[in-house]
């Protein structure tokens, strides 16, 4: 979305100085003169007139997206300029991988809701003013299915979304720097939803950055460990977290326990469960292929296990 001033509006003059009262600007696709769309609003949603009939200051509102062409002639139609290729880029870099989350909730085994909320994709702004129920029904194998912004029948304009603009795939997405999100191909990525084996999506709760299982997932049975052992919670968290909160629980009191961070060259870690203590919960940082440690402080017979309790949104999505 591209706003052409920084002034709020679009004002032309004769070449006396005056205002061009009751101009014309024709707005084109760039190179062509087949005509392009402007809009009224920020949000691409109101069309203008295709002249736009300037004002008796000269001046209108015009919002487009990409790039256009403008032709400006009198009330006359006698051409005063034309001006092609024009892209005002400042407006749309500064709104890159924009967002206000909305609140996410489970609805039943097939469905979630999803509550008001607004981002950027591919530089238009879209949103939704009321709750969508989302249906999500997949193939039949525990998996992660991830929503999507749909890019293709979002379109070429900011728009008001409806659930038929929101898809879900079992293709994790990937980061793109240059977008700054989360996307699969043109589609973005804002939210994920774990199934069981019966493809029925596994209650969760979401507030925030934080989306919490009703019931921990086991990821590390009980077993004694001698020396720093990998957890992988790959199956338990989405592509995109690498933050979990996890649920550590070990069989006797005699033992220090801590985590680590895979692959981190300082050995001493976090103290998560100390000899006095049976159980602890605490916020994971995992590496990127979503794999943490557990370390006893000494060798013994003390077990531990741990449990996915949750996961956390990452920074910018």
């Amino acid at each position: 979305m591209d706003k052409l001033a920084n002034n709020p509006k679009f004002q032309a003059f004769d070449s006396n100085g005056d205002p061009l009262s009751g101009g014309k600007l024709y707005t084109y696709l760039v190179g062509t003169t087949t005509n392009k769309t402007t809009y009224k609003d920020r949000i691409l949603d109101t069309a203008n007139t295709n002249p736009i009939v300037l004002d008796s200051r000269g001046e209108c509102v015009v919002y487009f997206s990409g790039t256009i062409k403008f032709l400006l002639k009198t009330s006359a139609d006698v051409e005063v300029w034309s001006m092609d290729n024009l892209a005002i880029d400042d407006a749309i870099t500064s709104l890159l991988g924009f967002g206000i989350r909305p609140k996410f909730a489970f609805k039943d085994g097939n469905e979630i809701y999803v509550d008001p909320g607004v981002y950027e994709i591919n530089g238009k702004i879209v949103y939704w003013n009321s709750t969508l129920t989302l249906l999500l029904v997949g193939g039949g194998a525990s998996d992660f299915y991830y929503v999507y912004l749909d890019d293709s029948a979002i379109g070429n304009a900011s728009k008001l979304l409806t659930a038929s603009d929101f898809i879900y795939a079992t293709t994790v997405p990937a980061w793109s720097d240059t977008k700054h999100g989360w996307y699969n191909g043109e589609d973005k990525c804002i939210f994920a939803v774990l199934t069981d084996g019966a493809n029925d999506i596994l209650e969760f709760f979401h507030e925030g950055d934080y989306v919490f299982y009703a019931d921990g997932i086991v990821v590390l049975a009980a077993t004694d460990y001698d020396e720093a052992t990998d957890v992988d919670c790959a199956g338990e968290m989405p592509i995109f977290a690498t933050v979990a909160t996890i649920r550590f629980v070990k069989t006797t009191a005699d033992q220090n326990w801590s985590w680590l961070t895979n692959g981190q060259t300082a050995t001493a870690g976090h103290l998560v469960i100390t000899d006095t203590q049976t159980g602890e919960t605490a916020e994971v940082l995992t590496d990127g292929a979503q794999i943490f440690e557990v370390k006893p402080a000494a060798s013994d017979g003390s077990k531990i296990g741990a449990t996915v309790e949750g996961w956390h949104f990452p920074i910018g999505m």
